[in-house]
């Protein structure tokens, strides 16, 4: 995906001063939320595809939690983690961002190739009824 300034979506960092205060999760681990500014607003087309990658994609460690990931706006939140896990979810976030950008470029080729069939069509559609008024004759 491509934000309005003609770039892929990218994380931009930590969003320091929003990190939740830590609590003691069902575990007795001490978590809390981290939020990733992203570069632009995201549609929801977009976190629907890094959500898929996240919870599927091929480096997932075995301590990685599916479950951690909210995207909206223009951010994503890692809730009940740690930013050490964060630094180890790393090569999982960059994964995922980039299948996001992958996949909504791919539905964005495919959406502009059918605009372009369409337009196609109507052309010869146009070409076709101009050539055959050009044929009738309504007065002898």
């Amino acid at each position: 995906m491509e934000a309005k300034n003609g770039k892929a979506i990218r994380v931009l960092g930590v969003i320091v001063n929003e990190v939740s205060e830590p609590q003691i999760d069902g575990n007795g681990r001490t978590v809390y939320d981290v939020p990733l500014q992203l570069s632009a607003r995201v549609p929801g087309e977009w976190a629907r595809y890094f959500l898929s990658a996240w919870h599927s994609g091929p480096q997932i460690a075995a301590k990685h939690r599916p479950e951690v990931a909210n995207v909206g706006a223009d951010r994503i939140v890692l809730e009940g983690t740690t930013i050490d896990e964060v630094e180890q979810f790393l090569e999982a976030i960059k994964f995922a961002v980039s299948e996001a950008n992958r996949k909504l470029e791919e539905e964005a080729m495919e959406l502009q190739e059918g605009e372009i069939i369409v337009q196609q069509k109507r052309k010869e559609h146009l070409r076709h009824v101009a050539e055959v008024a050009k044929r009738l004759k309504f007065q002898d």
